[in-house]
């Protein structure tokens, strides 16, 4: 009868851990979303103030976003427009980093297990 407290502490701890663990990576994966629509609205920003004829990005990757930001490189040198150049490549060195801190988490020994047992995979 004695060791029935500590199995139960011991699941309550391991529990706890994995739903932390869960917790932590859906908030990074939804800040992760919401960075990438606040991007792609500042794509269509740039399109609307360039008059130029180009489809409307929609942004869903961090690769998607890089790319449209290269093709956008040359349309124009005005002030606003490098402004929110420059407004997107420091949202996307945040996104990075918030990818970095996720899969190098979810590569982690302990998190490892965690992840695994609620279905999260290296971004």
């Amino acid at each position: 009868m004695g060791f029935i407290p500590i199995f139960i502490t011991l699941g309550g701890f391991v529990f706890l851990f994995v739903m932390l663990v869960h917790q932590n990576l859906k908030q990074k994966k939804n800040k992760i979303k919401q960075e990438l629509s606040i991007i792609s609205s500042e794509f269509k920003s740039i399109l609307n103030l360039a008059n130029k004829g180009l489809p409307d990005p929609n942004v869903y990757t961090i690769e998607e976003a890089i790319k449209t930001l290269q093709t956008m490189g040359g349309m124009k040198n005005a002030v606003e427009f490098q402004s929110l150049v420059s407004g997107i490549r420091q949202k996307l060195g945040e996104i990075k980093r918030i990818r970095y801190e996720h899969n190098k988490l979810v590569e982690t020994k302990p998190y490892s297990f965690a992840a695994k047992l609620t279905g999260h995979q290296a971004l």
